[in-house]
């Protein structure tokens, strides 16, 4: 299976907006088509389409917080492509790219810590939990130096 991460334009925009992940596992996310605007509007965001075997199946969106630390602040596969492991893929192949900015130390990664599933995934890629929200609502966890 290969998986690539391609630029989001104007053939296949909608398409990740439209990209179908059920209702208990939407709550998780902001709407696709809102963070593409936010990465068109702003210099520090990156945003990427996640392809399978030439077929659109993700989303991922990062954000450059600092001189030394990006943040990926979305990352979805659509539902029917979903426990087939391009989620892996896609997630290592993103951190791949977030590391070829000079001089970064940390990637962070934000989820909601009901979601057991995005937890396994992000920790099998070597994320670490740092900790909670003050609320419990979001969990943080990084990947630190060595990048």
């Amino acid at each position: 299976m290969q998986v690539e991460l391609k630029e989001i334009n104007k053939e296949n925009y909608e398409q990740v907006g439209e990209l179908y992940i059920p209702d208990k596992q939407q709550q998780h996310l902001s709407e696709n088509i809102w963070s593409i605007a936010e990465s068109l509007l702003h210099d520090t965001h990156e945003a990427r389409a996640i392809y399978k075997n030439e077929d659109l199946v993700g989303f991922v969106m990062w954000v450059c917080v600092s001189e030394v630390k990006s943040a990926i602040w979305r990352f979805m596969i659509a539902h029917k492509h979903q426990s087939q492991g391009v989620g892996r893929k896609a997630l290592m192949k993103a951190i791949q790219e977030i590391k070829h900015r000079k001089g970064i130390k940390e990637i962070e990664i934000c989820y909601s810590p009901d979601n057991a599933i995005a937890k396994k995934l992000y920790f099998s890629v070597g994320f670490v939990e740092t900790g909670l929200t003050d609320d419990g609502a979001e969990a943080y966890a990084i990947i630190k130096s060595g990048l």
